[in-house]
């Protein structure tokens, strides 16, 4: 026997609420009718809106300033999506129940990375609070962080992989461990940098054996160059 639209509707709502641990955003259910008459299963039409919901960006900045003062974002997929020609300053901002907090995106000009400064700013229910280029600038300043997953989540973007000469499943972790030995040692002679790249988890997953690879072999060349 086929449920009511009336009955299908308050279905589809509360599996929204138990998952989204709130209301479902205003507009969700524009075409409840047809997805009704249609006969599609209740899990697939919360999936279509879950997806919707997370796919949604409260504010998008490209090569501009945004200074936000006492301002409060809620419910969104992304809460800020910038480039790193952006410069966005938050002062007293809330952002809650979003997937991630800031998203950044390299923009064409690398000359021109911007910092990313927060100052009495509080995240809850946030998944993740900034991803960003490993080479921006993020400055934190008393801010607070409650029920999230990952503060920071920093990458090296696909472009610069393949300008070093990286496959493009290299390892994120691995290469934030090779920047970290690097840039920590960066005084040190290039033997000795050769050999912490070569036993690190980089050079063992891509083969680099210390005593063949010099520092003129195009993958040290490169890596000791972008991560100076």
């Amino acid at each position: 026997m086929k449920i009511t639209l009336l009955c299908y509707a308050v279905r589809t709502y509360l599996i929204l609420y138990e998952t989204l641990k709130k209301v479902p955003p205003k507009g969700c259910f524009f075409d409840i009718d047809t997805m009704y008459q249609k006969e599609v299963p209740i899990v697939n039409v919360v999936q279509n809106i879950l997806n919707q919901v997370n796919k949604s960006t409260a504010i998008v900045s490209r090569n501009s300033t945004i200074s936000m003062n006492r301002c409060a974002i809620k419910g969104f997929g992304t809460a800020i999506d910038m480039d790193t020609s952006s410069k966005v300053d938050l002062d007293s901002v809330s952002v809650t129940q979003c997937v991630t907090g800031i998203n950044v995106t390299p923009n064409k000009n690398k000359e021109i990375i911007m910092p990313l400064n927060m100052k009495n700013s509080t995240f809850k229910d946030v998944v993740t609070v900034a991803r960003a280029p490993e080479k921006m600038l993020i400055d934190v300043d008393n801010c607070d962080f409650e029920k999230i997953k990952i503060g920071f989540d920093f990458y090296v973007p696909s472009e610069d992989l393949k300008e070093i000469g990286l496959p493009s499943d290299t390892p994120q972790e691995m290469l934030l461990e090779a920047a970290k030995l690097i840039r920590e040692n960066k005084d040190k002679n290039e033997n000795t940098l050769i050999e912490l790249i070569s036993n690190s988890s980089l050079g063992k997953w891509l083969n680099l054996t210390s005593g063949i690879v010099t520092v003129g072999t195009p993958i040290i060349s490169n890596l000791l160059t972008y991560f100076s």
